[in-house]
């Protein structure tokens, strides 16, 4: 985990991307009377560190908050997280 040049491809790749998204979304649909909903796929991985899956963890853990801050900032925009 101490691999500088992969932990910015894995956080673009699961983290940015994500929040790239998600800002374009709200660009479009943001000022819209429609109602709005964000889905996130999550884990365990998320609250619970596990040996050997540190950048996994890491980026659901920073998922979850960003969608956590994102709902307190947007309280008109639902959010489900579903952990399978």
């Amino acid at each position: 985990m101490n691999d500088s040049q992969y932990w910015q491809q894995y956080m673009a790749l699961n983290l940015y991307s994500m929040t790239t998204l998600t800002s374009a979304f709200l660009g479009v649909f943001g000022s819209s009377a429609v109602p709005k909903t964000i889905v996130n796929i999550t884990s365990l991985a998320a609250v619970v560190p596990f040996k050997g899956l540190g950048y996994y963890c890491v980026g659901k853990a920073s998922r979850e908050m960003y969608l956590k801050v994102l709902a307190e900032e947007n309280p008109d925009l639902r959010i489900l997280s579903y952990s399978p």
